[in-house]
């Protein structure tokens, strides 16, 4: 089956049909800032701290603990061993500065951090399987795309954590997962029902014990614009990402449009 990923951000929607590309800015217009040269000290997680003092802040990338084995730890460790010693990388923050989303309130910075053959690090991390896309508030729409997009190529071809890492079916409440564990899951939307508090949607027909994902009102206008609403999810397949917990079932929070994508554009 061809899918077609959608994602939905702020009161717009950006539909992916692109071709995978190298993901990345080889140069600068003329008069343009280009990216920041910068020099790494410590990297720890998601935190890398530069010579500057200055960190950044990897966000939508997720190390999941119970996933973890010698050869990918060992992997990963090697690979952030070289960029420790690289004296070319550069941060280029302009696509997060087109929505200012720079830093966040801690002053940690995002950007994509880049090697001096233009590798995007973060995108590599999640492409090999080192890391997995948890989904970010703050990522620009066709950058969040492309994360995706490395992902499933990631899957496609059982690298790194997808040797092990099994996606959710979700029109199965029957659920090994343990509450607080990150998942991923997929499966049909069977109802999209809206109340003040909460838009509900349930993979099967009992509410009182199927898979629900649950987009607080709070957070519906980034998930809907003028013309489209979220009761159009209603009989789709639908991948969502996020930390279980169980109410009534197994139950996700949504909070930002990156934890949703739509895998197929009809429910026939």
């Amino acid at each position: 089956m061809a899918f077609i990923y959608m994602i939905f951000f702020g009161l717009g929607l950006a539909l992916n049909t692109s071709s995978q590309n190298p993901g990345f800015f080889n140069t600068s217009l003329p008069g343009e800032i280009g990216p920041d040269s910068v020099k790494i000290n410590i990297i720890k997680g998601r935190l890398v701290r530069f010579a500057d003092g200055s960190r950044l802040k990897m966000d939508g990338l997720y190390f999941p603990p119970h996933l973890k084995t010698d050869w990918i730890f060992n992997k990963r460790k090697i690979f952030f061993d070289e960029l420790l010693k690289d004296e070319s990388l550069a941060l280029d923050s302009r696509p997060f500065e087109q929505i200012d989303a720079e830093t966040n309130r801690y002053g940690d910075r995002h950007g994509r951090l880049l090697t001096a053959n233009r590798l995007w690090v973060q995108k590599y991390l999640v492409r090999e399987g080192l890391a997995l896309w948890s989904g970010s508030a703050v990522y620009p729409p066709e950058l969040a795309q492309e994360m995706q997009m490395a992902e499933r190529e990631a899957e496609q071809h059982k690298k790194g954590l997808w040797a092990r890492l099994q996606v959710h079916d979700a029109s199965n409440p029957q659920m090994s997962a343990p509450k607080g564990r990150f998942i991923i899951a997929e499966g049909r939307v069977q109802e999209v029902y809206v109340t003040p508090k909460n838009t509900y949607l349930n993979f099967g027909e009992d509410w009182k014990s199927d898979f629900t994902a649950a987009i607080p009102s709070r957070s519906r206008p980034k998930f809907e614009n003028r013309d489209w609403k979220l009761t159009a999810l209603e009989n789709k397949i639908v991948r969502i990402r996020g930390w279980i917990r169980f109410y009534n079932g197994p139950f996700l929070e949504l909070s930002f449009p990156q934890q949703l994508e739509i895998m197929e554009m009809t429910g026939d």
